[in-house]
């Protein structure tokens, strides 16, 4: 069950009595726990209707989502919902409702944001050639597959190679990780692998290059 952590703003005593009424009936039903706090926990802030511009100017940065019953209370920085008057128990809990789903909102794209910063400082590296299924799903998933066989690649460099659109390679690269035909790899990780392959086809080399100067030198040895 979800937990809504809120902090009040200069509300009056009749408002928060009544936000408060609504809150318990509103736990009591099942639905996402609403929880006080005046801490930096808080994800809502409710502002009261008497609310004055200087108070407004202190939010708190970790502040998204106001509920507001000052209707005169306008920020672009903020998901603001107001609050009906005159109060409503009905509409007020709609309001909660509403409130519960812009703070999942809120917090899925959040979620979706850091996968992708995570995702763009790792490399996907090829497992197996991707089943039939997903490469006949467009044209450009061979081609990508094939630029992956050969090293791993991040899908910006994979978008750059490929000269495929950042989508097109995008959904390729969720269909072959959820198949479980590749991978992130940490950068690191693939630095490290490509200066084995390096180092071990340079010691190859070097190895070559005695053995020929000890066969010209009649210098046999295992």
């Amino acid at each position: 069950m979800k937990t809504v952590y809120y902090s009040t703003l200069s509300l009056s005593n009749r408002d928060h009595i009544f936000l408060q009424s609504i809150i318990v009936l509103y736990n009591s039903r099942g639905n996402a726990k609403w929880v006080s706090s005046d801490g930096i926990d808080s994800n809502l802030l409710v502002v009261g209707k008497d609310t004055d511009s200087d108070a407004l100017q202190v939010i708190p940065n970790n502040i998204k989502v106001v509920l507001s019953f000052n209707n005169d209370f306008c920020n672009d920085n903020y998901h603001i919902i107001y609050v009906e008057t005159p109060l409503k128990a009905t509409s007020l809990i709609d309001k909660l409702k509403t409130v519960e789903d812009v703070l999942t909102q809120l917090s899925n794209q959040s979620i979706k944001n850091n996968n992708v910063i995570s995702n763009n400082s790792k490399k996907l590296k090829l497992l197996q050639w991707p089943t039939a299924e997903i490469i006949a799903k467009n044209t450009a998933y061979p081609i990508l597959s094939a630029l992956l066989s050969k090293r791993p690649m991040g899908v910006e460099e994979l978008v750059s190679i490929s000269r495929k659109s950042e989508e097109i390679c995008r959904c390729f690269v969720d269909l072959v990780v959820n198949a479980g035909c590749a991978e992130y790899i940490s950068i690191n990780s693939s630095v490290t692998q490509n200066n084995e392959h390096v180092n071990a086809a340079d010691v190859s080399s070097k190895r070559g290059l005695l053995d020929k100067i000890r066969n010209r030198l009649g210098l046999f040895w295992n």
